[in-house]
């Protein structure tokens, strides 16, 4: 029978008040303390049962077992815990997503862009949209400059919804070094344009392909025209036309 969450942060809080004195000054590579040994191997025990209750086959059955888990990783807080909790990930379901990610915003560390994005390009997480939604806005939380390209590439997502929040992603670093948004900038324009030029189709053949469009445009197309004006700094713009002349004439400039 294995552990429950609650027995090891109590097992955990005997050994922090346990824990010895500080390594001598001249040590050159302290020892971990009692208590650091006994909080990693509390996440790690964690993860492990998470692994196997989310991506196993009996996991709805297990939801309560799941969340008292995450329960107990967020109470141990940190990165570790979150690249724990990101186990949990494999269930999908609704109120455990909003969990884990609620998590990683909290923490929001560098060290989270790279596993997030992890999971978008996972063959068992690519259509899993409301995810890629959640994790679009966890990249912009950690507001780190490597999220750009996991967003970038949500960009081109079948999901308009998901297009939507990538865009309200990227909108976050208008900061970010020109060089860094040059390809955001890119790629959100020319769906900006062809989803417009679509939707604007009087050719016969076009006509189911220019109903969907529409519809994608109403669900991103404000959001894409945001993203645009704020890497850019171009807040006048607004037509797929305009940016499209502006880019052309300064895509090579330094200045924006």
């Amino acid at each position: 029978m294995r552990p429950s969450p609650s027995a090891l942060l109590l097992a955990l809080g005997v050994a922090l008040g346990s824990a010895g004195p500080c390594a001598r000054a001249e040590d050159p590579k302290p020892a971990p303390s009692v208590s650091d040994t006994a909080r990693k191997e509390a996440v790690e025990r964690l993860e492990k049962d998470l692994r196997a209750m989310a991506g196993g086959p009996y996991a709805e059955k297990k939801r309560d077992e799941i969340v008292k888990d995450l329960d107990a990783l967020e109470a141990l807080g940190g990165e570790d815990g979150v690249l724990a909790a990101l186990e949990a990930l494999a269930f999908d379901d609704d109120a455990v997503e909003q969990k884990v990610m609620a998590f990683a915003e909290t923490v929001h560390t560098k060290g989270l862009v790279k596993p997030l994005a992890a999971r978008l390009e996972h063959r068992d997480f690519r259509r899993r949209f409301r995810l890629h939604e959640r994790i679009a806005h966890a990249l912009a939380v950690v507001a780190d400059v490597s999220a750009l390209e996991p967003l970038t590439d949500l960009v081109g997502s079948e999901s308009p919804r998901v297009v939507a929040a990538a865009a309200d992603a990227l909108a976050a670093f208008k900061s970010a070094p020109r060089a860094k948004r040059l390809e955001p900038v890119k790629r959100m324009l020319d769906r900006f344009e062809s989803t417009w030029n679509l939707k604007e189709s009087h050719r016969a053949e076009d006509r189911v392909a220019m109903d969907k469009a529409r519809q994608d445009w109403e669900v991103y197309g404000t959001a894409l025209r945001r993203a645009l004006q704020a890497l850019t700094g171009q807040t006048q713009l607004s037509h797929p036309r305009q940016f499209r002349e502006w880019w052309n004439d300064h895509k090579k400039s330094t200045d924006w």
